[in-house]
């Protein structure tokens, strides 16, 4: 998620508007259309699992790793788009 190109174009219009009403409309509009990117990813991570690991990956013991792991998939896409927010500033 964080390799989307999201982050670059959040700190690109960051670093063009000296408006901070504007600078703080873009990272509240970026952080909502990523977390909902981002939930839904970690949402089908969780869910499929059982899938992945045994369907993708061969090994049935990854299924427990993956679902303790999804929501990090939320934790990053969160602080990539922080990333893009402060390389604008």
């Amino acid at each position: 998620f964080s390799a989307m190109g999201v982050p670059n174009a959040v700190s690109n219009m960051i670093a063009q508007s000296s408006n901070y009403s504007m600078i703080n409309k873009v990272f509240k509009t970026a952080v909502i259309v990523y977390l909902i990117i981002a939930c839904c990813g970690g949402l089908g991570l969780f869910i499929f699992s059982d899938v992945i690991a045994c369907k993708f990956l061969g090994i049935h013991k990854v299924n427990y790793h993956l679902k303790i792991l999804s929501p990090i998939v939320i934790a990053v896409a969160l602080e990539s788009i922080h990333v893009g927010y402060f390389n604008g500033l």
